[in-house]
């Protein structure tokens, strides 16, 4: 049978041979799971960039949709205003031709009558004429 001491050395011997198999099988559990866990965790670090990336590019489309939209109706009222301007615009100048060309006309009118009369006289006179030469000649 085992002395006392044989027993305690054989319970040491035996409790480092399990710490030593422990830390062994430690190591190759780590070695066998650490690039599987390196592989998740650089998986899960670029998801989350990648999540915040499409955070970062969505307000940016909001933004832009926000401007865009208050652009489009900025420019619709200037579009507008501008519509409204050039249309009064066109009316006041439709007017004025219209002033014009009625004073053209009634230019043209007087120009007529003016020439009517001159041809009238003109007329008037060729017969005077006529009836001086055919005096004179008979």
């Amino acid at each position: 049978m085992l002395t006392l001491s044989q027993l305690a050395l054989a319970v040491s011997l035996a409790l480092v041979a399990f710490a030593t198999l422990g830390w062994f099988l430690h190591w190759v559990w780590m070695r066998l799971v650490n690039p599987a866990r390196d592989r998740l965790l650089k998986m899960r670090r670029r998801l989350r960039d990648a999540e915040r990336a499409r955070d970062r590019a969505e307000n940016a489309r909001a933004t832009v949709e926000a401007e865009l939209t208050r652009r489009m109706d900025e420019l619709r009222g200037e579009t507008e205003a501008m519509r409204r301007r050039l249309g009064g615009v066109a009316e006041g100048r439709e007017a004025e031709l219209g002033r014009s060309l009625q004073g053209a006309l009634a230019d043209s009118e007087r120009t007529m009558v003016g020439l009517r009369n001159a041809r009238a006289r003109i007329a008037a006179l060729e017969r005077e004429l006529n009836a001086l030469r055919a005096g004179n000649d008979g």
